[in-house]
């Protein structure tokens, strides 16, 4: 009773936490629903704001490798006013073989007069194939008045072309020089590197390079984002990439230069601006957004899955901590069964022992004074020790069951010649009271350890007569089931409730009061019998009506090569 009231404490301790978990966890989902939208609104903003940065960094490394490439493919010597059709001629070589640009400003500083002349090379395409003087070397261009007046604004604080020469670089970040342009219609940066004469170390002058638009849009965009941006991975800010679109938009006309969806949205929730990070492309910005739905739909989703989850989690607790219940509460019982069962099997040792301790000092003693007298001492000797033999050896089967190192000695058998001899020991184990009907028995064979089965019948017929009136009729049957040869066992006792048929196969159970029923056992006949069977593969049930007696039937199945 204490360890019952332990369990049914525990239980409801136990049950009362995981409810005061469940509401708190309920109390808090509102609160929830706010991070779970704030976080994946920063989250957001965070990736537009790294893929604005990178693609700065990206198109920045671009444009200053252009004039990295012709300040390695341009011999020093080869740069001169004079020189100008030699230097077109390896312009021309290497831009069919490096994506540099279609547009070169060549600039050559006057030393005496402290100013600069340009000349702009345009390569000819299908695009500008009508347009006059193109191919050849032009002065006086817009680009080159550009430039040489960006020269002039940093040549003008030093005294001449050399002088800045030597100064300008010592404490420049790099040797390019990049200006923005921006006139008409023409977007670009311009990169130029210097040339200096490989002995007097003074400044020939500069080669520029034009990245236009067309290139960063449809090249270096497109490039970054489907290849540079991702690096190989598949999700940044715990976002996968396959639920995101990004977009690239011209912040003069809301034109979108790249997206990521080809019939994707063009409104995007969040956007990070290129000029916010002072980039040579101010005049775009990053945008950002979920694929099929908004950051608050998302959010929502997110929360109705935390909140599923959550009632899926208490309901499974509750039926972990009932199946814990029940498990405890059946311990207990088995362990009070136990203690019953050692008690019944102490008490039935006794027995016989007294039995057999009184006997033998009966002839010791020489109280048997003649043989009728030691006959009957001897009987009883002979019937004790049958019956603590016969307890001993249910005890060490149950044990050895309970371990699963029974061993049986199965074969192969007929069945007309086992049930005959299932009808012999029935009749010497019975006697008159016993009742055979049988059907017509099937000449199949059954794999069976009839020793083990022999068991089971004594077990069946041990019941059968504690539970019936002394005197009362058995019925053995046999029977053919569709998949195997069925055996009845009937007696007409007292019969066991509906409720009580689902438990009496289980370990240490007895039914009734034994004091009333004058019954003795310990509880695991039955136990032992539906261990047998199962290892036959077989199966033991019974069918009873209180008042009317039960029926215990085996069904054993046919070997397969009998089977029909």
């Amino acid at each position: 009773m204490k360890s019952r009231n332990a369990i049914l404490v525990f239980g409801a301790l136990a049950i009362g936490l995981v409810l005061g978990i469940f509401i708190f966890q309920i109390s808090a989902l509102p609160n929830l629903r706010l991070q779970i939208r704030s976080g994946l609104h920063n989250s957001m903003q965070t990736i537009a704001d790294d893929a604005a940065r990178g693609l700065d960094q990206t198109y920045t490394q671009t444009i200053t490798r252009g004039a990295s490439v012709l300040q390695h493919s341009i011999a020093p010597d080869a740069f001169s006013e004079e020189n100008l059709l030699s230097l077109r001629a390896n312009l021309l070589l290497i831009a069919s073989t490096e994506l540099i640009s279609n547009s070169w400003i060549v600039v050559f500083p006057d030393r005496r007069k402290r100013r600069y002349r340009a000349y702009e090379y345009k390569q000819p395409n299908r695009y500008r194939g009508n347009l006059s003087k193109l191919g050849d070397w032009r002065p006086d261009t817009d680009l080159g008045v550009t430039i040489e007046q960006e020269l002039r604004r940093l040549t003008e604080p030093y005294l001449t072309v050399d002088s800045f020469a030597t100064e300008y670089w010592k404490s420049a970040v790099d040797s390019n020089l990049i200006f923005g342009y921006d006139m008409a219609f023409t977007d670009a940066v311009l990169t130029g590197v210097p040339w200096f004469h490989p002995k007097t170390d003074s400044l020939l002058g500069f080669i520029f390079n034009q990245t236009n638009e067309w290139y960063l849009e449809n090249v270096l965009v497109r490039d970054y984002f489907n290849d540079t941006f991702w690096e190989g991975e598949d999700e940044r800010e715990g976002i996968k990439r396959k639920y995101l679109q990004l977009g690239v938009l011209d912040l003069r006309g809301s034109r979108v230069v790249y997206n990521s969806v080809a019939y994707g949205q063009r409104d995007f929730e969040h956007t990070s601006s290129l000029a916010d990070i002072g980039s040579w492309l101010s005049k775009y910005r990053i945008g950002l957004r979920f694929r099929d739905s908004s950051v608050d739909e998302v959010a929502d989703s997110i929360y109705d899955r935390n909140f599923y989850l959550i009632i899926a989690l208490f309901v499974v607790l509750i039926l972990v901590l009932i199946l814990l219940f029940r498990a405890a509460a059946r311990m207990v019982k088995l362990s009070r069964l136990k203690t019953e069962f050692v008690a019944n099997v102490s008490h039935e040792i006794k027995t016989p022992l007294a039995s057999i301790k009184l006997a033998s000092d009966t002839l010791k003693l020489g109280r048997a004074q003649n043989p009728e007298q030691s006959s009957k001492v001897v009987s009883i000797l002979g019937k004790e020790t049958e019956r603590l033999q016969y307890l001993i050896r249910t005890l060490l089967d149950f044990s050895q069951l309970e371990a699963g190192k029974k061993k049986y000695q199965k074969q192969v058998l007929p069945i007309p010649q086992w049930w005959n001899s299932v009808k012999r020991f029935f009749r010497e184990n019975v006697g008159a009271v016993l009742e055979i009907e049988e059907n017509e028995i099937p000449d199949q064979s059954l794999e069976i350890d009839a020793q083990a089965l022999e068991q089971v019948f004594t077990i069946l017929i041990d019941n059968a007569r504690k539970y019936a009136p002394e005197g009362n009729r058995i019925v053995l049957r046999g029977s053919t089931e569709r998949r195997g040869f069925r055996i009845d066992v009937q007696d007409f006792g007292i019969g066991i409730s509906r409720e009580n048929q689902a438990i009496i196969f289980e370990k240490f159970v007895r039914l009734g009061n034994t004091d009333i029923h004058n019954v003795k056992g310990h509880g695991i006949g039955l136990s032992m019998a539906r261990a047998i069977l199962k290892n036959h593969k077989g199966q033991i049930n019974v069918e009873s009506k209180i008042g009317s007696g039960s029926t215990f039937y085996l069904i054993l199945p046919f070997t397969k090569s009998s089977t029909p």
